[in-house]
């Protein structure tokens, strides 16, 4: 396609002459991003932004220009697009579109940004103004049809390092593989949060210690609580599309979760023990408020290995009770060690700049730091 003599001289600067002199009392243009917004809708990303030149009474006119589209993550930045803006008065505007594809994206998170000029061809009054973070979006990897059932036969290749959502006809997931450089199929520990939690738990389970285990969270109860009849086949169908799609080992998927999800994690384990390799269980108790007994439990396929850590002054699962039901489980033969910490059912850290103490912490160093390199294998 041929090029236009103005993008030719656009492209060679030293074209053009000299950069403008002003008179005394005059200020250059000064074009910024003033505001916008950026969204993904079907398979695009939809950004709406204005850009404006400063005011101000000896102000001058801005040349024509260009606004540039990018999503930044983990340090790096794509290029979605590039669009024109017109030659603007002092104190005038331009409002500027984007429809990109999804396509240019790994799945992920990202920082959208938007740069007018962005190479600098104007001389303005600031360049440190040019930019403005208009949100933040998130890309999905979409696998189409019907969930197929033999192992890694949809494999899908996501970002290493970071959370990834990913929908399949199983479900809605968020994953974090691990970047450790280890081509063996990895274990897993699936997450189920509690009531009123959400993915973002992702965050306190994935690997960032070197084990070589995928994280995974599926949809099913964001912003609410499990429901104890349909919960254990939702799980199950999280190991079916970790099965389709990553290569993982089937015999060493953990399962674990918080206050509902724990819930949930002891029925799904008791009556599909042959599934899972163990369950990491914080603040619930097996058998209370799921619809299972310890006769539930005697039926189970195997006697998996249970870590359970309980805060000693847990309002909603107090401790005496819960006791009692580990007990009953020892007796049944399962391999119980109980973890006990000072605290309630949730608490925040006493410093959140470095926290020490709090649910989450506990949750993330003390129970899956502490348990996940257990290696626990299934029969």
């Amino acid at each position: 396609m041929a090029l236009s003599l103005g993008l030719v001289l656009g492209l060679l600067p030293g074209l053009v002459g000299p950069p403008p002199t002003y008179a005394a009392g005059e200020t250059g243009p000064d074009l910024v991003v003033t505001r916008g917004s950026v969204r993904v809708t079907g398979e695009r990303v939809v950004a709406a932004l204005v850009v404006t030149n400063g005011r101000g009474a000896r102000a001058r006119a801005a040349g024509r220009s260009v606004v540039r589209l990018t999503a930044e993550r983990a340090g790096r930045a794509v290029v979605l697009g590039s669009r024109p803006v017109p030659r603007l008065a002092a104190g005038h505007h331009a409002r500027v579109r984007f429809a990109v594809p999804t396509a240019r994206l790994q799945p992920g998170r990202y920082t959208v940004r938007a740069c007018a000029d962005p190479r600098h061809r104007l001389r303005e009054r600031s360049e440190r103004n040019n930019c403005r973070v208009l949100g933040r979006v998130t890309v999905r990897t979409t696998s189409t049809g019907a969930l197929c059932t033999t192992r890694l036969c949809d494999p899908l290749d996501v970002a290493r390092g970071t959370e990834v959502p990913y929908t399949d006809a199983s479900g809605s997931y968020w994953v974090y593989v691990p970047d450790d450089g280890s081509d063996a199929p990895y274990r897993v520990l699936i997450w189920l949060h509690g009531c009123g939690g959400d993915h973002g738990d992702i965050w306190g389970a994935a690997d960032y210690w070197g084990y070589h285990y995928i994280a995974i969270v599926p949809d099913g109860a964001e912003g609410g609580c499990w429901s104890m009849s349909t919960g254990p086949d939702r799980v199950l169908r999280t190991v079916a599309s970790l099965t389709a799609h990553f290569d993982i080992d089937p015999r060493r998927v953990v399962l674990g979760g918080y206050s509902s999800g724990g819930d949930l994690a002891y029925r799904t384990a008791f009556l599909h023990a042959e599934r899972f390799a163990g369950v990491l269980a914080m603040n619930t108790s097996p058998f209370r408020d799921n619809g299972t007994t310890p006769s539930d439990a005697a039926q189970a396929a195997w006697r998996f290995p249970v870590v359970h850590l309980l805060h000693t002054d847990d309002e909603t699962y107090p401790e005496a009770g819960v006791d009692a039901e580990l007990a009953d489980l020892e007796d049944l033969g399962y391999p119980v060690t109980r973890l006990e910490l000072a605290g309630t059912h949730w608490d925040e850290p006493t410093d959140p700049d470095n926290p020490t103490d709090g649910t989450w912490h506990d949750f993330q160093e003390v129970l899956v730091k502490g348990h996940m390199d257990d290696d626990w294998v299934s029969p």
